[in-house]
């Protein structure tokens, strides 16, 4: 097979991939536990300088309940960019959360919440992504809330500090947790005249595998309601140019994700052909910095084409996991960050 005919067929296959999963995603159907709701694009764009993620301090919080105005959630956000040559391009701010609900009607809710940054209070974000179970009993939506704060950001500043407060109605029950609140930050660099070029995509794909194995077998044989395979999100990167280009910095940012059992993978899904010198990643989201939140930087240069859109998927589960018995695994696709650098 020659090199033309084996990209192209790289390309159709990933781009029957995605129309499945469009399908799938359109149809009039509740939200479930399959991944289902594939990551956006919201920016891409070229800078000389760098680009920051962090979380900082931040832990999964205790319940904040809309009666307990005492119950605020603070988290210190450190930030390294010189003071000198450089000015902000884009910084957003992020508030992943889950189990959001009415305590009294037993209900799943959307949750209310007062976030404030570098002393400005924001009541709503400017995007906020969803998803749930679809079913009872625990039809509880998770989240992630964005928010755009680069007028707020200053070169030279060491650390930021962001709350997070229920908002809701104290005469009612209402209650959410915050799993990590992240800060994603570019600039550039005037005296740099090395190129790199971003992306960033973020959103909310809610996934859950459980494999319960049959009693009295020989082998592995375990039932899974939903298999891994069905629970691989997805995030796409527009027109990736690696002309040129010296490495590729991945970084991928999953709550939940506080297990060995998840793959990353880039241009390459189950079912398609084993294409050559194709790499995917075990373990990443394996409860770092702790076991609610997970994120990782991974080089993925090697696994680029060039000239195309280029996809990555966040697999849940493993078809090899153990112990025997019943194992099981939440976890959410929140964050993909790309950022290429370029030699000339």
């Amino acid at each position: 097979m020659d090199e033309k005919y084996d990209l192209n067929w790289r390309i159709v296959m990933i781009m029957m991939f995605l129309c499945a999963a469009l399908v799938i995603t359109t149809l009039p159907a509740a939200a479930n536990y399959t991944a289902d709701k594939p990551l956006t694009e919201y920016k891409n764009g070229t800078i000389t300088g760098d680009m920051n993620y962090t979380i900082g301090n931040s832990k999964y919080s205790p319940k904040l309940w809309s009666n307990n105005t005492n119950n605020l959630y603070t988290v210190s956000l450190p930030q390294n960019i010189p003071s000198a040559n450089t000015s902000i391009v884009e910084a957003r701010l992020y508030v992943y959360w889950t189990w959001s609900y009415d305590y009294i009607a037993k209900l799943g809710v959307y949750p209310e919440m007062e976030v404030v940054f570098k002393g400005q209070t924001f009541y709503n974000p400017d995007v906020r992504y969803t998803d749930a179970s679809g079913s009872s009993p625990f039809n509880y939506p998770s989240g992630t809330d964005c928010y755009n704060v680069t007028s707020l950001i200053d070169t030279g500043i060491s650390s930021y500090i962001a709350t997070v407060k229920n908002s809701h109605v104290p005469s009612d029950c209402w209650t959410f947790n915050v799993q990590a609140i992240g800060l994603l930050v570019t600039y550039n660099d005037s005296a740099s005249t090395i190129k790199k070029h971003y992306w960033i995509t973020e959103g909310n794909d809610l996934t859950y595998v459980k494999r319960f194995n049959c009693t009295n077998c020989t082998t592995d044989t375990g039932i899974w309601p939903i298999t891994p395979d069905q629970a691989v999100s997805l995030a796409n990167f527009t027109n990736v140019d690696t002309t040129n280009a010296s490495s590729a910095k991945l970084i991928t940012c999953v709550p939940s994700g506080g297990t060995p059992y998840n793959r990353l993978y880039v241009n390459y899904f189950f079912n398609f052909p084993a294409w050559q010198n194709i790499m995917y990643w075990d373990g990443l989201w394996n409860a770092t910095p702790y076991s609610d939140f997970s994120w990782a930087t991974t080089e993925v240069l090697d696994n680029l084409i060039d000239d195309q859109t280029n996809y990555v998927g966040f697999q849940n589960g493993l078809y090899s996991m153990v112990p025997l018995g019943q194992t099981e695994g939440q976890m959410q696709a929140a964050n993909a960050f790309l950022l290429i650098n370029y030699t000339a």
